[in-house]
């Protein structure tokens, strides 16, 4: 599995990126640092929607499963990333057209939630691409 998919789980991604980076040298260390550095970032301000996607209840079930539908449909292309602007609403539009537009109270929950964290949602997907970047430059450190 890719490191960047550790997100999606309770795993640290950051740790493994750090193991990957112990058999460069120092100086493609200092390179490797500052990605690490801005992954460790992104991370720290998407805990809150990490944390929530990762809970053992339905509602977070619900939202973590189309977060995911969501995450391969729009925004990984394998290789390519395609960010958008405010992806907290496009995950909003994106999960009211998943779900329908029931009148559930369960719904209209898990729709405040996302509201509520659109902005760790931001920085979960910029934590997604910066780990991609970082896992990147220490594969071609490595191979050079």
């Amino acid at each position: 599995m890719n490191l960047e998919y550790y997100l999606f789980t309770k795993e640290d991604p950051i740790a493994k990126l750090r193991a990957a980076a112990k058999g460069l040298s120092i100086g493609s260390k200092m390179k490797v640092a500052g990605k690490i550095r801005q992954c460790e970032a992104h991370m720290r301000k998407s805990r809150k929607f990490r944390t929530f996607i990762n809970l053992e209840n339905p509602l977070s079930d619900i939202v973590g499963s189309v977060f995911v539908l969501f995450f391969d449909e729009k925004i990984d292309k394998n290789q390519f990333m395609a960010i958008p602007r405010d992806p907290g609403t496009d995950f909003l539009l994106y999960f009211g057209g998943t779900v329908g537009n029931m009148d559930d109270k369960y719904i209209k929950k898990a729709q405040k939630i996302i509201i509520s964290q659109s902005e760790d949602i931001n920085y979960f997907i910029r934590a997604f691409h910066s780990i991609r970047l970082a896992q990147g430059e220490i594969d071609k450190l490595k191979n050079s």
